[in-house]
């Protein structure tokens, strides 16, 4: 009875262990495509009690119920565990089944050749502890492929994706059916044409990591470029407004003379549209916020825009006049004009007014200058899920250039969402 109880406690072991690396191995591989939008705590429950769904369900199905099974399970926890679109999250899922599908299929044809020479309880263990171990190292080298930015592939570039992993899913189904033989108990039947077949599918489907990193590396320069082109314009077009304040002022003479001619006149109303016509088509803020004149320039920019959309903009700004700028200004100017343009974007969509606010905070500290931006945001997980294919997201994207030109100056650049609020912290060394 011992032994009894003792067998019992090491299957039970065994499992928990053999679950624990299954576990284990499908995180490593979320993670190369999402963002984890839960706690590692709650993702441990999350997948530990998948995987012991499919054990239960498991022994009520068959070999194709089970990897169907599978499909969906893989789902579920990307779903409730990770930020993305559900087209993505459907290729993750079924690329996965066939990825685990096709290691466990090899190795259980390898171990069909010492299959009569040792006791089928070790075989079937030795064999699943194989299968997982083997998974968890390739899992662990395609880790490369992880994407680290925040843009993504449009949803047809996911489906295109994952037709080509739903066409291998479907020809092992197909070919498993005709069998119809349980995947442990199935090398017995399988020759070596299959197993060219799996060996091919297999390298077919790595292979489409190396496209999709591809494709994510076209996208991501494409829309920088689109991004660095829009700013490029939008630069061109201050200097231009400036080009005009300089004319303005030397014919500041002229502008007097016609406003005494309507004074003088009685035309009030008609000085009174001159002077705002001037003021709108012309005038800016030159408010000596720093004294710096790339700092003063953008901030007073996106602060009369904030007060067109009827934003409150909070200045926290302090910063020594001498500090040093030289060859950092367009670096500056674009990750100062892209954070706080994210920041407009998502604040104008809120409808209550105390909910239209912005918060811009900068300080110099031992050479280095901290930037921080805070500001409501309505859905949280749209940082994670930046995904508006073919246009520019402003979020997603410019987070991007922001980041891309941060490392530009050897600084550093961090998000943090919370209480419904979303802060940009960059620090960048100003020696």
């Amino acid at each position: 009875m011992e032994i009894n109880l003792f067998q019992i406690l090491l299957l039970i072991l065994f499992y928990i262990f053999i679950s624990l690396l299954q576990g284990y191995s499908l995180y490593i591989f979320l993670c190369i495509f999402f963002q984890r939008k839960i706690t590692l705590i709650k993702m441990f429950f999350i997948i530990f009690g998948t995987l012991l769904l499919k054990s239960l369900i498991g022994s009520y199905l068959s070999s194709i119920g089970i990897i169907i099974f599978s499909v969906l399970m893989y789902f579920i926890v990307s779903v409730k565990g990770f930020y993305g679109d559900y087209p993505q999250k459907i290729f993750v899922s079924i690329y996965y089944t066939v990825f685990v599908l096709c290691t466990e299929l090899l190795i259980t044809f390898l171990f069909g050749f010492v299959s009569n020479f040792v006791e089928p309880f070790i075989i079937y263990s030795v064999q699943m502890l194989f299968v997982i171990t083997i998974t968890l190292l390739i899992v662990k080298r395609l880790y490369v492929f992880k994407n680290d930015s925040f843009i993504t592939l449009t949803s047809r570039e996911w489906l295109t994706l994952t037709v080509i992993s739903m066409c291998s899913l479907a020809i092992l189904l197909v070919n498993l059916y005709k069998m119809d033989k349980d995947i442990a108990s199935i090398n017995e039947y399988m020759n070596i044409q299959f197993v060219i077949m799996v060996v091919c599918l297999l390298v077919m489907n790595i292979a489409i990591l190396f496209l999709y990193q591809k494709l994510l590396e076209f996208t991501n320069n494409k829309l920088k470029s689109q991004l660095i082109e829009r700013q490029i314009l939008e630069y061109e077009k201050r200097f231009q407004n400036q080009k005009k304040i300089h004319y303005l002022r030397h014919d500041i003479k002229n502008i007097l003379i016609t406003i005494r001619g309507f004074i003088i006149s009685r035309s009030t109303a008609k000085a009174e549209n001159y002077i705002d016509t001037i003021i709108e088509s012309h005038a800016m803020s030159n408010e000596s916020i720093t004294g710096h004149v790339v700092i003063d320039a953008i901030c007073n920019e996106k602060i009369e825009e904030a007060k067109k959309r009827g934003i409150s903009i909070i200045k926290n700004i302090v910063i020594p006049y001498d500090m040093p700028l030289e060859g950092k200004e367009v670096e500056l100017s674009l990750i100062l004009g892209n954070v706080l343009d994210n920041a407009l974007e998502e604040v104008v969509t809120f409808k209550n007014q105390k909910e239209r606010w912005i918060e811009i905070e900068m300080r110099y500290y031992n050479e280095n200058l901290i930037i921080r931006v805070m500001n409501p945001m309505k859905n949280m997980k749209k940082i994670k899920d930046s995904s508006e294919k073919n246009t520019l997201n402003a979020r997603g994207n410019g987070l991007n250039i922001i980041k891309m030109f941060v490392e530009n100056l050897n600084g550093t650049i961090t998000f943090d969402q919370s209480d419904q609020v979303f802060k940009v912290i960059i620090l960048l060394n100003m020696e």
